[in-house]
């Protein structure tokens, strides 16, 4: 296990003892606390920008899955900070054709790309209102880590003169990326919510040999507090 993989292991973990044994620490004990899984699909896109290959712009959205656990803290009636343990399976759709001198351009060669995604985030909810249907608003960041993208896990594909793919392994991707997030919402009770969210990277996939990519992502999503869930049973 490299460093870097031990480093990410502990960094879950300290996230995940954060959710879980936080509300017992007696600091928070008379604070209330929610437990939570939150499920979305999201629609995941990269921006390539390159001088060498023919790539500019975003691609085309993928959609992807995305699951979560998380544990809030409520401040008050209207603020909460939210711990967040989650996976999702982003990327994107791309179509690379290649440009001749001449004028000649290969027939483009569709492909999509899933990455396997982790994510650890933090955040602020503020809640509004003072009813059944109550609108919220979050904002807030998270680190993502991308297994595919350890060296030689993770080819750049392009085509070639006879429109044949080919793969270059040699590209330095980047594992751990940190994101921004800003999302609204309409809870119900305090037992369920639907959120529609925007992650946008504030670090880049890949700026190696020159070419760059950044991603962003909308997703919607629908939560359920379980402690409350609980109590209807």
């Amino acid at each position: 296990m490299t460093i870097k993989k031990r480093k990410t292991s502990k960094l879950i973990a300290g996230i995940a003892f954060l959710i879980f044994f936080l509300p017992f620490h007696k600091s928070t004990v008379a604070q209330p606390f929610d437990y939570g899984i939150e499920v979305g699909v999201g629609a995941y896109n990269e921006k390539w920008t390159s001088d060498i290959f023919p790539l500019t712009g975003w691609g085309k959205d993928k959609a992807g899955l995305t699951v979560s656990i998380f544990g809030a803290l409520k401040h008050s009636s209207n603020f909460s900070t939210k711990l967040e343990l989650g996976y999702m399976n982003k990327g994107f759709i791309n179509d690379l054709s290649w440009e001749y001198p001449d004028g000649s351009v290969v027939t483009p060669y569709s492909f999509r790309t899933d990455l396997k995604t982790f994510k650890l985030s933090l955040g602020e909810r503020i809640t509004f209102l003072a009813s059944s249907f109550r609108p919220f608003f979050d904002v807030g960041f998270n680190v993502q880590y991308v297994p595919e993208s350890e060296i030689g896990n993770r080819p750049m594909v392009f085509m070639d003169k006879d429109a044949v793919p080919k793969m270059f392994y040699d590209y330095k991707w980047n594992t751990i990326t940190f994101n921004g997030t800003v999302g609204i919402g309409l809870i119900y009770k305090q037992l369920v919510y639907i959120k529609l969210e925007y992650n946008h990277a504030f670090t880049k996939l890949l700026d190696d040999n020159g070419v760059e990519v950044i991603d962003r992502a909308f997703v919607g999503s629908v939560g359920v507090n379980i402690n409350e869930l609980v109590k209807l049973f």
